[in-house]
């Protein structure tokens, strides 16, 4: 039984491995000898100095199940010699070599079989199943010991050549190092996700491309890839404790967000992506997840929605009243009175009695969510939503910050 323990090595030579082993078996397979196998021990996330984003870093265990059988002898062990000096180039991880009634460091390069020393190669250490019997064999004299399985023996030799190589650290290509991210763990992917949607409301790759706006998704991987300066990025690191909080809540309440929805492949995604504790960067799965917390956003604004809110005053009425900013999003990019593109924000204030005010505006980026002001403005109509009675204004004025 052969077995090697690979560690902290990066996702190029994961695969770079799993492709080794895989040439390895078909060679395996040709001579009718045991495959490699594999079992990843560990897999985690390394980040470089201060970057949201990291790269996997794997633990990988290679074995062979079970011992190398030629008829009723196992192969325990292969003595190699290199300048007329032997040394084990394999030894079995079941069979243990003080049982070897001599020194495999000191013995001459004989063989039982033909009962001959001379200058050889490599000798193999068998051991019969049934008495456990141990005899040297020369390379040269395994058919005629063995008396069949031909093909099992023109190939063990390279066979034994290649496994070795297996058992050795350096034997894997230098990894890419911090090229190219791999991943993200979920949590905080989520925290920034949803600093980014508090920010900018939840828009999609499509209506972005609709509207000439800047996608969530884009706004979330300038904040994690970028090695550019970022100010998003610069604003989120004070506001981290606070959205990882809420990043928990998110992951906490997805059950109830996705139970909701059809039993469709975009569910089952959804549903993987929740059991792993990190999101890969290649694919569509960081947009995938993004969707979800769309989806939190709206469950919880759903949940928080005020049930009492009535139109205020009437259609072309001037008026006076202390809100609270609950809501800031862009909705569409358009045009000013110089021809330069902007974006519309959509704006909706809550006053003290619990009344939906909504306004869209060029000048919402001004404004900032959870800030209280006293405002004058024309009422322009009444429109319900999803239920909730709202009072739609324009030429709002900003009379008194609060």
């Amino acid at each position: 039984m052969f077995e090697h323990v690979f560690t902290n090595i990066d996702q190029y030579q994961f695969d770079e491995l799993l492709k080794r082993i895989e040439k390895f078996n078909k060679r395996a397979e040709k001579y009718q000898l045991p495959h490699l196998e594999y079992t990843v021990l560990k897999k985690e996330i390394r980040k470089d100095r201060d970057q949201l984003a990291g790269f996997y870093t794997y633990d990988v265990k290679v074995f062979t199940k079970g011992e190398l059988k030629l008829g009723d002898w196992d192969i325990v062990g292969v003595i190699s010699y290199e300048l007329d000096k032997p040394y084990l180039s394999y030894v079995s991880k079941n069979f243990n070599i003080h049982d070897l009634p001599f020194d495999p460091y000191k013995v001459a390069p004989r063989c039982d079989h033909c009962k001959k020393i001379r200058r050889r190669i490599k000798t193999y250490i068998l051991k019969n199943v049934e008495n456990g019997e141990i005899k040297i064999v020369g390379s040269n004299c395994l058919r005629d010991f063995i008396g069949h399985n031909v093909n099992k023996i023109l190939g063990i030799d390279k066979y034994f050549e290649e496994l070795n190589i297996f058992d050795n650290e350096d034997f894997l290509p230098k990894g890419k190092g911090f090229g190219t991210y791999d991943a993200v763990d979920t949590l905080t992917l989520s925290a920034v996700g949803l600093f980014v949607i508090d920010k900018y409301g939840w828009i999609s790759i499509t209506k972005a491309r609709n509207y000439d706006l800047t996608s969530t998704f884009d706004r979330v991987i300038a904040i994690l890839f970028s090695l550019a300066q970022n100010d998003d990025r610069d604003e989120f690191y004070q506001h981290q404790d606070k959205y990882q909080t809420l990043a928990k809540l998110a992951i906490e309440d997805f059950d109830d967000v996705v139970n909701k929805l059809n039993d469709t492949p975009y569910k089952r995604n959804l549903s993987v992506l929740k059991n792993q504790h990190d999101i890969p960067v290649k694919g569509n799965y960081i947009a995938t997840w993004l969707s979800y917390l769309g989806l939190w956003k709206q469950h919880v604004s759903e949940k928080d929605r005020p049930k009492n809110s009535e139109y205020i005053g009437n259609i072309g009425d001037r008026i006076r009243v202390e809100v609270v900013v609950t809501e800031k999003r862009p909705v569409k990019t358009t045009y000013d009175r110089f021809g330069n593109l902007i974006d519309l924000y959509l704006v909706q204030f809550k006053t003290d009695e619990g009344n939906i005010i909504t306004w869209f505006t060029t000048a919402g980026e001004k404004l900032d969510k959870g800030e209280k002001y006293k405002i004058s403005a024309t009422i322009k109509d009444h429109k319900e939503y999803k239920g909730i009675k709202q009072t739609v204004v324009k030429n709002v004025r900003i009379l008194e910050y609060l």
